[in-house]
């Protein structure tokens, strides 16, 4: 095994490990796992407060199939004018693409 061949996989990791240093760690490095943990902080509470609620369980239930499909129909709307807008502009950008074309091979005929 050739010294150069060694030293070409040597990652930067590797040489701050062997003076037993480490990489800084970014702000997301800290952001991302105490977000997932408030997220999870949210549902968690959430769930025992539907548990603890003072509704009989039909009553819950109702209202939670409620609560659902009304989510559903938002989401369904949402979903359907983004992709009228993009429809939209995908149709508007071909348009353009063709004028286009059409000014080009006017161009090369005269």
């Amino acid at each position: 095994m050739d010294i150069k061949d060694t030293l070409g996989r040597l990652t930067k990791h590797d040489a701050l490990a062997a003076i037993g240093l480490e990489t800084r760690r970014s702000a997301m490095d800290y952001l991302w796992p105490a977000a997932g943990l408030f997220a999870a902080g949210i549902v968690v509470g959430a769930g025992l407060g539907l548990v603890f609620a003072p509704k009989s369980g039909r009553e819950l239930r109702a209202a939670i199939g409620d609560q659902t499909a009304s989510l559903r129909k938002k989401l369904g709307d949402g979903a359907a004018s983004i992709q009228t807008k993009v429809a939209g502009a995908y149709g508007a950008r071909d348009d353009d693409d063709r004028d286009l074309a059409f000014v080009d091979a006017e161009a090369v005929k005269s």
